[in-house]
């Protein structure tokens, strides 16, 4: 008897918020935008510079492991998923709480996302000040 497993559809056509994946042992998230066999590089990649936690890199084992991420972040929507689960696959509690929607937040693919804003609010400050003409002798 073959076993069926969860897959995408389409490994060609984006899902709503793109292919994405999180690697839970490490907290690595793949960057938003690429493409299926992007992403099984991407993910490959990132396996391979951290052996220590023996992760597949087989490619056929990571683009399955992609499949199931997403169809579980689209919660097996059939207009994106067939098949039938296999795996007692989880999505790691951080991806539980991202949106699944066809707009994808920026704040998503950057974990540092809110770090970043803050600091780039104070390089304006700095730049700009309160908004009041400098001084002769600073300007």
């Amino acid at each position: 008897m073959v076993q069926e497993c969860l897959m995408l559809k389409s490994r060609t056509t984006r899902p709503p918020g793109g292919f994405r994946f999180r690697q839970p042992e490490t907290g690595w998230a793949m960057p938003v935008g690429c493409t299926f066999q992007d992403a099984v590089s991407a993910i490959i990649k990132h396996r391979k510079d951290n052996p220590r936690f023996n992760l597949s890199t087989d490619p056929g084992q990571v683009a399955i492991e992609l499949d199931e991420f997403n169809c579980a972040l689209l919660k097996n929507n059939p207009s994106w998923c067939d098949g039938v689960s296999t795996t007692s696959f989880q999505l790691p509690p951080s991806a539980r709480r991202q949106p699944v929607g066809v707009r994808e937040s920026v704040a998503v693919g950057n974990p540092n996302f809110l770090q970043n804003v803050t600091v780039g609010i104070k390089v304006w400050r700095d730049w700009f000040g309160s908004g009041k003409p400098a001084e002769k002798s600073l300007a």
